[in-house]
């Protein structure tokens, strides 16, 4: 019987517009489980993982910088107040790493 080897390792994304502004940290990674003896074929990160990653990452940064175009536009470029929200509908961004579901706001 082969030893059992378990790595567990926490893995945060930050979005920040300045480099020391953070302004979300999103916890993107929990766990990756490696059982049964180590080979070549078991270390690092498989595909499938490495995908679910990237695609979590773009969904996170579509939606910070979707959030930032958003507040930038809902201030009145004649009076400077802000304006305010009637709704919202869905809208779907489609990128390389999967599709990002979008709250858009009618202004």
């Amino acid at each position: 019987m082969g030893s059992q080897q378990v790595w567990r390792q926490p893995c945060d994304l930050r979005f920040g517009l300045k480099e020391k502004t953070l302004i979300k940290a999103q916890r993107i990674l929990q766990l990756i489980e490696r059982q049964g003896p180590l080979t070549a074929g078991k270390m690092g990160l498989s595909l499938v993982e490495a995908k679910a990653i990237l695609q979590s990452v773009q969904a996170q940064m579509v939606r910070s910088q979707y959030q930032a175009h958003v507040n930038e536009q809902r201030m009145c470029g004649r009076c400077g107040q802000r304006r305010t929200l009637k709704d919202y509908h869905g809208a779907c961004f489609k990128s390389l790493f999967g599709d990002v579901t979008l709250r858009v706001p009618r202004l």
